[in-house]
């Protein structure tokens, strides 16, 4: 006789076992919601307030910084400005802008401690036969950011100072090679453009890549006629590039013709002849 299976009837969960949900934990659980809400709120705004004060105090800095009025130098002393990094021009001598005080009305005389064989209102000397080695060395000091180099940046803003070279475009084999022919030389001090002949010899010796303590003894031969006072003293006291500039513009300056671009520019716009032109007729 078989044995009998009894099948176990399943036993159904009901619902009545299982959790309620009530409209209390509802509330309970948007109350959390908020209050957390609440406190990212909180900390965003004093995150926001914290950005303010920080833009408020840079902004005062900056407006100061645009307020205060720029200093010149009234000195011809050489003094150590700590305010210009090196290879920075002063933003009163960048070119296009007006130099710190109007030309016309200072004299001509290069700040104390310039490098270079001084004499009476502190000019350059040429026919100098004492070469003082020692003193030499310490020229090349004067091609960066110097107050020398922003005295003669005040004159003739486009002069090349050494830090505005790149070291790695300069090769000493470039002073080897023929200098650029077709360059006019600079040889009467009434021609109004010196100044023009100056800068394109200047652009040629930064496009040839020499070294910038040969830029003198590379274009010396271009310094003739009433300037062959500067062609000695590159030969004599091998100088740096902007003591001949200086000596150029000195020069300019002794034979009333350092402006005589400018002047000409005005008798063009005006219609008077210039002095010189009176003279010859």
């Amino acid at each position: 006789m078989a044995p009998t299976t009894r099948s176990t009837p399943v036993v159904e969960k009901s619902d009545d076992n299982a959790s309620e949900i009530t409209l209390a934990d509802v509330m309970q659980s948007l109350n959390t919601i908020i209050a957390n809400q609440i406190v990212h709120t909180e900390k965003i705004s004093d995150l926001d307030n914290r950005m303010t004060a920080i833009e408020n105090v840079v902004f005062t800095d900056e407006k100061k910084d645009v307020r205060k009025a720029p200093t010149s130098r009234t000195s011809h002393d050489e003094p150590s400005s700590s305010s210009i990094e090196p290879g920075q021009r002063d933003p009163l001598t960048m070119p296009g802008k007006p130099g710190s005080t109007f030309t016309k009305s200072r004299t001509f005389m290069a700040p104390y401690g310039s490098p270079g064989p001084r004499g009476p209102n502190n000019l350059l000397i040429f026919s100098e036969p004492h070469v003082d080695r020692e003193s030499r060395k310490s020229w090349p000091a004067h091609n960066l950011n110097s107050a020398y180099i922003q005295w003669l940046w005040t004159y003739w803003c486009e002069l090349i100072a050494e830090s505005d070279l790149l070291i790695s475009h300069l090769d000493c084999r470039n002073g080897n090679k023929p200098f650029r022919s077709g360059l006019r030389p600079i040889n009467k001090t009434s021609d109004i453009g010196n100044l023009s002949l100056l800068h394109l010899i200047q652009a040629t010796l930064v496009q040839e890549g020499t070294f910038y303590e040969l830029w003198p003894q590379r274009v010396q031969h271009l310094f003739q006629g009433d300037f062959a006072q500067v062609r000695s003293f590159c030969m004599t006291h091998r100088p740096t590039w902007p003591m001949t500039v200086e000596a150029i513009l000195q020069i300019l300056h002794l034979s009333n013709n350092l402006r005589s671009p400018v002047d000409a520019f005005v008798a063009f716009r005006s219609g008077f002849p210039l002095q010189s032109q009176q003279q010859n007729s």
